[in-house]
């Protein structure tokens, strides 16, 4: 990217890729005006290096950290070390399949707390990405009411945002990800994630993935990707368990998976909670298998 209309240019394809129409959307994400978020796609303003390095999260395009390589471009050279690497639009989408469609866990939510789900509902309503977020809640998969309702009550806040990436292409390494039908390898893929990015910590989570373990296939609820600024990326898993149980195949499950997990009580789920006690969680080093 040599010139200012050609990053423009970039934005603007991205932008439209993954379903923001105008730039009101992306610009609530990324914390600017529309206008100036305009005045950059038609190539006539830059944006500063730290909202530039919010569009690049939000993009998945880490390229554009590097505001001192457009010629047009005032400012000083972005040396926050990227976590996403770029995302080829070539790449094939991917919705891991479920065994009951998506409104049915829905209804099952509106059964078990009728008003907190039209709340919700009325809170993705009134985001500016409304129809990315309804997609979203649409392409996951969800094995109960409670793993719905997780990524809904995120979704109410405006720091919590819809994307499309692909889990190889963030840095995932462990065990290959596969499709649980036709065992083909899907990690290089752009999944539905959900990403968090709070008070220095940024998260990724991708839903109801499942893994080929020595052994035998293992489906996860939540594979997540979390770091701090100026400190190594870290994967884990987040299991989403209406009593909190831990029996002996959850036992035989962590072991073979090998990564961290936390395992959240369907009352942290209901009660919006879900998140304080993962982000706490992520604070402790190393951490291994922990009831919520």
């Amino acid at each position: 990217m040599r010139r200012l209309d050609d990053l423009g240019q970039i934005v603007r394809a991205a932008r439209k890729r993954l379903g923001y129409k105008n730039q009101a959307g992306l610009a609530a994400l990324v914390g600017v005006d529309p206008r100036r978020l305009s005045e950059l796609e038609l190539g006539r303003r830059p944006l500063g290096p730290e909202v530039m390095g919010r569009l690049a999260e939000c993009l998945g395009l880490p390229q554009l950290r590097d505001v001192a390589k457009c010629s047009g471009c005032r400012g000083p050279r972005q040396e926050e070390a990227s976590f996403l690497r770029t995302t080829r639009v070539s790449r094939p989408l991917y919705d891991p399949p479920r065994d009951r469609s998506q409104e049915v866990r829905r209804h099952a939510a509106r059964l078990e707390d009728g008003g907190l789900m039209e709340s919700l509902q009325k809170a993705h309503r009134e985001r500016p990405d409304a129809q990315r977020v309804a997609w979203f809640l649409e392409s996951i998969s969800s094995a109960s009411w409670l793993e719905y309702l997780y990524p809904a009550w995120e979704l109410t806040s405006p720091d919590a945002s819809p994307l499309r990436l692909a889990p190889n292409e963030v840095g995932y390494a462990h065990y290959a990800l596969v499709d649980p039908e036709t065992h083909a390898a899907v990690g290089d893929r752009l999944w539905p994630c959900l990403g968090i990015r709070r008070q220095g910590l940024t998260v990724l989570q991708f839903f109801n993935a499942t893994m080929r373990t020595p052994k035998r296939l293992w489906t996860v609820d939540i594979l997540q990707y979390s770091r701090r600024r100026r400190a190594p990326a870290r994967w884990s898993v987040v299991e989403i368990d209406g009593l909190g149980h831990r029996g002996r195949w959850d036992r035989v499950k962590e072991e073979q998976v090998a990564l961290s997990t936390l395992r959240l009580t369907g009352d942290q789920v209901r009660s919006g909670q879900a998140w304080s006690r993962i982000a706490s969680w992520l604070e402790t080093p190393g951490a291994r298998a922990v009831e919520g």
